[in-house]
């Protein structure tokens, strides 16, 4: 699945889809009163792309808010590989795909 940023956030068609796959019974259930996630032992692999650069982690709802969705339903393992700068310095966009590939084949092989 693909989906575009919009307004630091993810699209209303990819929150769609996590209202889709998040269900109490289904993803996640209460036991103790507490929640619990349901999809345990998976591994989530995200990857990015963006025009601008993460000058500050604070403003990253994008990775931040993906997280805690996967967290939400039990899948902890989350690898979040991304490619930046692309608008505001095209001279390195190479460079910034040969690392994400790097950082991909690292993920697949260690998988």
């Amino acid at each position: 699945m693909t989906a575009p940023m919009y307004n630091l956030s993810i699209s209303s068609q990819l929150k769609n889809y996590f209202d889709l796959i998040i269900r109490a019974g289904l993803t996640f259930s209460y036991i103790n009163n507490e929640r619990v996630g349901l999809l345990k032992n998976k591994k989530a692999l995200i990857l990015t792309s963006q025009g601008g650069l993460k000058y500050d982690k604070d403003m990253d709802y994008l990775n931040n808010y993906l997280r805690d969705l996967l967290n939400f339903v039990g899948i902890e393992d989350s690898t979040f590989i991304g490619v930046e700068g692309v608008a505001m310095k095209p001279n390195n966009v190479e460079l910034e795909h040969s690392n994400a590939e790097k950082k991909i084949m690292d993920f697949i092989n260690n998988y």
